[in-house]
């Protein structure tokens, strides 16, 4: 992931390694708590701790998508200034 400030790409890649680190950890903590009674309990019980951490990875990228498409529209915006500037200037000069 690139994005343009160096502070807000660092920020995101930290609160998405927090975010799979506390669904993991969720995940692990279920499965081993509920082990000892059965495997489909484990199972699902690590798939419903899982789930808040997952919740949130989800939202970063969201956030991190809408930032990256942001940036691509103000690259675009900025070549089709380019270009209609090249134009006007052929326009002008025939």
């Amino acid at each position: 992931m690139r994005l343009r400030s160096r502070f807000l790409s660092a920020l995101v890649n930290f609160l998405l390694g927090v975010a799979w680190a506390l669904a993991l950890i969720g995940a692990l903590s279920a499965i081993l708590t509920y082990a000892s009674f059965s495997l489909l309990a484990a199972a699902l019980h690590g798939v419903i701790w899982a789930t808040p951490g997952l919740f949130l990875v989800l939202c970063i990228e969201y956030l991190l998508a809408g930032f990256q498409r942001t940036e691509e529209l103000q690259r675009q915006g900025r070549i089709l200034d380019e270009l209609l500037e090249t134009i006007k200037k052929d326009a002008s000069s025939r």
